[in-house]
C-alpha cells in the first residue's frame, strides 16, 4: 500500500549514516521523490502498467514543473515523499 511505502521510505531516512544512502541521493535532498503504490501499479500485468508508464512520463518529464496529472490518472496512487512529516 502507499503507507507501506511511505513507512518503508522514512526507515530509509533512519538509517544509520554508514548505510544511510538513501539520505544521499539528490532527489530525495531535492524534495523530488514520489511515492507510489508499486503493488497496485507496477507489479501486475495488465492495463495498468500502461497507465503507470504514462504516470511515470507525466511525473519525469512535467511534475516539477508544477503541471497537473493528465486526464485519466487522477486517481494515480501516488504522493510526494515529505520528509518533514
Amino acid at each position: 500500500t502507499l503507507e507501506q511505502t511511505e513507512a518503508e521510505a522514512f526507515a530509509l531516512l533512519e538509517r544509520p549514516e554508514d548505510e544511510g544512502w538513501f539520505k544521499r541521493v539528490r532527489a530525495v535532498r531535492d524534495g523530488r521523490v514520489a511515492l507510489v503504490d508499486g503493488n497496485e501499479m507496477f507489479n501486475r500485468p495488465g492495463p495498468r502498467l500502461v497507465e503507470a508508464l504514462e504516470w511515470l512520463v507525466w511525473f519525469f518529464h512535467h511534475a516539477h514543473e508544477g503541471a497537473r496529472v493528465p486526464l485519466g490518472l487522477e486517481k494515480f496512487p501516488w504522493k510526494p515523499f515529505d520528509r518533514s512529516v
